[in-house]
């Protein structure tokens, strides 16, 4: 699946070059000069990644960064400035980007920071789509109230052990298992409390 990128920045050969190069790679690759620009373009499509530039001609694109962040959390925001200060880095980073980078950009590195991006968001998807189709299965071992082992339940749901320890620490926040990470043993603190398959 082919994933899109917006960048965002008033400088029209920024947009044009890294426009160029990110769509000679594969990606689908929307512009905007400014911040209300941006905004509209990402009302009507799902982007992936944003790359935003902290100074735009109508906006703080720490503004534009709040409310795409709002819009929908699982879009990646970087962001790209000239200028750049601490002060800016951590309130990105703490208003919901997954980085900061500074210019001039070397479209290289980009498009392999990019990469690393978009394989984190698809291992994600991945483990989101298991955890949903394995859930049932997992609760239904558990159903004898003994202690499992993660390796065990890895090897009897067919999945790795790292997805199974997420599901426990997942279920233990629940407080519906109670899961010894240190001894990786789990085993069903609240049997009334399993979700019922439908």
């Amino acid at each position: 699946m082919k994933r899109s990128i917006l960048i965002v920045d008033d400088d029209a050969v920024v947009l044009d070059t890294l426009k160029e190069y990110l769509t000679s790679e594969g990606y689908i690759v929307a512009t905007s000069g400014t911040g209300v620009d941006a905004l509209k373009k990402f009302k009507k499509k799902f982007f992936d990644i944003t790359l935003l530039d902290i100074k735009l001609p109508d906006m703080d694109g720490l503004q534009l960064l709040t409310k795409i962040h709002a819009e929908n959390p699982k879009t990646m925001n970087i962001m790209v400035t000239g200028y750049p200060s601490l002060n800016n880095a951590v309130a990105s980073l703490n208003l919901g980007a997954v980085s900061y980078i500074m210019k001039p950009i070397n479209p290289d590195e980009l498009l392999f920071y990019i990469q690393s991006k978009i394989e984190q968001i698809e291992y994600d998807d991945k483990s989101s789509n298991i955890l949903d189709n394995t859930m049932p299965v997992f609760f239904e071992l558990l159903s004898d109230c003994n202690w499992w082992s993660t390796d065990t339940l890895a090897e009897k749901i067919g999945i790795s052990k790292e997805i199974v320890e997420k599901m426990c620490s997942f279920c233990a926040r629940t407080e519906i298992v109670n899961y010894w990470p240190s001894k990786h043993l789990v085993k069903i603190e609240k049997p009334d409390a399993i979700p019922k398959a439908h």
